[in-house]
């Protein structure tokens, strides 16, 4: 949703950091700032402003007689809306209709098509819906007052959090499932004035609650414990040493009354593999127990600050309108568009490609550290933004809604199967194409998360990613976009076998996605109806003591039925004795390079089925989904995976359902590596 509205928003660092306080507790310390939580006033801000704009609570009465004149009969078929073509307003001389036309225009909201875009009015209502294309959601416009935001270091700020916080703590259950007994190895230890900041071991002697920092290292280098530098910071960390990111972060966890903060470079001994290993696969746990997880969202590094000025996110962007009103009186109006909060969002965190203004939310370890934290604040420019597994909120009161969080924390707790499946794979399609520093942490990296699924779900052995309870439909990943930037392959080390997402870096979607179906369908409402494979064994082995981070090699044994193909200019073909047939479907290729003709072999794997709110396919649309494979090994029968083919059986536009192209064939036993 777009908003045009007035004001604007400036941020500055806590440079100055007070003494710590004792642990608040669940009650609220002192007076909440007013929030701007429901903007209901239509207001047009700049150097002259209308009082009967400022003060209406009914957008209609704003729009002229002759831009209501405008309206096309032969839409308006409800009684409650006014629906007129856009380009007719233009056509008006009055000012607020010159306004609000230019506005919607500078907004890039409307799209230059062959269809015309419709202005719908609601009477009483503070929204414009703009109508007039086929190929996606029609946007909403909220005329709105601008919010007036506090700094980011201000006391109304702390207010805020504290606000969050106490609300959080008293009224959700989700968010307070704690281990008491759990203390990371190593806290940064903020003691009562900066010259007394240092790391200790806790061995379990000390029981507090504590913050943690989720944050970028970029391409500088954070200040780290090392082998070498591990007793300096045992008894002191000095502060002019601390990076601004930190020093931020330091600042906040005073400001709330905590004492201590774990930061990854600093608490985790860099050099050591042994350490490294041994912290790494606590990650989890350390994220999932702190009081409070800080998210420098818009700092690329350690060196910017919290509070990174340079970032392209603006939550307004601003725009100057001058005309001359009816009565020949020149104005000035500042319009603002406030950009949506997708990347918020469960779609946006699948398709999330804003990492410029948010760097930290495009890095893979900050996903685990995000959905496992029970509260997370994003810190950055230009406000702050709550989330915890229950809800989403924002200083500018734009959001205010379920979080993500909440249906994998639901999940976690519930017992059907179908879900915590569907849930898993959700997470990999969220988690598959965010970035990397070193690439060798693809599992490691999203090992917390798979230790919470295992233990949902005790009896399904974790492979590479992929559970063994569900492996036939795991197995089915497909990479979404071959033709991106994200369309990352090259690999310089083995990672994963090839049947592991892992062993590339791309964004993938798995079938019964929302990401893989089309318009029309219900995803909520389809089904696995058959499978044509059955497995014989399955398994990984390990590289480090973690059960769920890097493995070494690993291999699934199948049994099923095998075609003999080729892939010509990119197509799939049915081998015959005169010709390659080609094949109606979509080829979905792990890497480029498998484009290139060659032969393959296709094992059939499963075939779902997809329900449509198309009244002409009332059995629902059927779609099958086959392995494709090239031979390692003739005589042992290996084979590598090279992608997923999808052969939709049936029409929409029809409602017909058409027979497979992969009918009968030779059952095998053949070993995918």
């Amino acid at each position: 949703m777009d908003a045009l509205s007035s004001g604007d928003c400036k941020t500055n660092s806590c440079s100055s950091p007070p003494a710590p306080q004792p642990q608040p507790n669940s009650t609220n310390k002192g007076p909440v700032p007013a929030r701007v939580s429901e903007l209901n006033a239509v207001r047009a801000l700049g150097e002259s402003v209308s009082q009967d704009w400022a003060t209406s609570q009914n957008l209609c009465r704003n729009l002229c007689s002759k831009c209501l004149a405008y309206q096309d009969a032969a839409v308006d078929d409800r009684s409650h809306l006014h629906i007129i073509k856009l380009e007719q307003l233009q056509m008006s001389d009055c000012e607020f209709c010159d306004v609000l036309c230019r506005a919607i225009h500078w907004s890039g909201i409307v799209r230059d098509s062959g269809d015309v875009p419709y202005l719908w009015v609601g009477k009483g209502s503070l929204e414009i819906a703009i109508q007039g294309w086929s190929d996606g959601l029609s946007p909403v416009v909220q005329l709105c007052c601008e919010p007036d935001l506090p700094s980011p270091g201000s006391p109304e700020t702390i207010r805020q959090i504290f606000e969050w916080i106490s609300h959080c703590k008293q009224t959700h259950s989700l968010c307070d499932v704690q281990d008491p007994n759990f203390m990371p190895t190593r806290l940064i230890d903020l003691g009562p004035s900066n010259d007394a900041i240092r790391l200790i071991e806790t061995d379990s002697k000390i029981q507090a609650s504590y913050v943690c920092l989720s944050h970028c290292w970029g391409g500088k280098t954070p200040l780290t414990t090392k082998v070498d530098n591990l007793q300096m910071h045992l008894q002191s960390i000095r502060w002019h040493e601390i990076p601004q990111t930190f020093r931020d972060a330091i600042c906040y966890t005073r400001l709330l009354r905590i004492r201590y903060i774990w930061i990854d470079s600093l608490c985790i001994i860099q050099d050591s593999p042994d350490d490294w290993s041994t912290e790494s696969k606590m990650m989890g746990q350390v994220y999932s127990n702190a009081y409070l997880t800080l998210g420098a969202v818009t700092a690329p590094d350690s060196s910017t600050g919290m509070f990174n000025m340079s970032s392209s996110f603006r939550l307004h962007s601003e725009r100057k309108i001058t005309g001359i009103t009816i009565a020949g009186f020149p104005y000035l109006y500042n319009v603002f568009k406030r950009p949506n909060h997708d990347h918020l969002h469960p779609a946006g965190w699948r398709s999330y490609d804003d990492r410029e203004s948010f760097p930290l939310l495009g890095r893979a370890w900050a996903f685990q550290e995000r959905i496992m934290s029970p509260r997370f604040l994003h810190i950055g420019h230009p406000e702050l933004r709550w989330e915890c597994k229950e809800t989403i909120l924002c200083e500018c009161g734009d959001i205010d809604q379920p979080s993500t969080k909440t249906t994998w924390a639901n999940v976690l707790e519930s017992s059907s199967a179908f879900q915590l499946e569907k849930a898993r794979r959700d997470l990999v399609e969220a988690y598959s194409s965010l970035s990397l520093t070193y690439e060798g942490d693809k599992l490691p990296a999203f090992s917390g998360l798979a230790k919470q699924a295992c233990r949902a779900s005790p009896s399904s052995e974790y492979l590479a990613g992929l559970f063994r309870g569900s492996l036939v439909v795991d197995m089915l990943w497909m990479n979404r976009r071959r033709d991106t930037n994200l369309y990352r392959c090259d690999l310089k080390h083995w990672r994963a076998p090839t049947w592991s997402w892992a062993s590339l870096d791309a964004f993938v979607v798995f079938p019964l996605s929302s990401y893989s179906h089309i318009d029309g369908e219900e995803p909520e409402r389809s089904s696995l109806l058959k499978t044509y494979i059955e497995i014989i064994e399955a398994k990984c082995t390990t590289s480090t003591s973690d059960p769920t981070g890097s493995v070494s090699d690993g291999f699934i044994i199948l049994r099923g039925p095998v075609f003999d193909c080729s892939i010509r200019d990119g197509k799939l073909c049915r081998v015959s004795a005169h010709q390659d047939i080609p094949v109606d479907g979509e080829l979905y290729l792990d890497r480029p390079e498998h484009a290139l003709q060659g032969q393959v072999r296709i094992i059939r794997a499963a075939k779902f089925r997809r329900a449509s709110s198309d009244p002409r396919c009332v059995g629902g649309l059927d779609s099958e989904y086959s392995l494709v494979l090239e031979c390692m090994d003739v005589s042992m029968k290996r084979y590598r995976r090279l992608g997923v083919f999808e052969q939709r059986r049936g029409q929409e536009s029809s409602g017909k359902q058409y027979p497979s192209s992969f009918s009968g064939g030779q059952i095998e036993i053949v070993t995918i590596i």
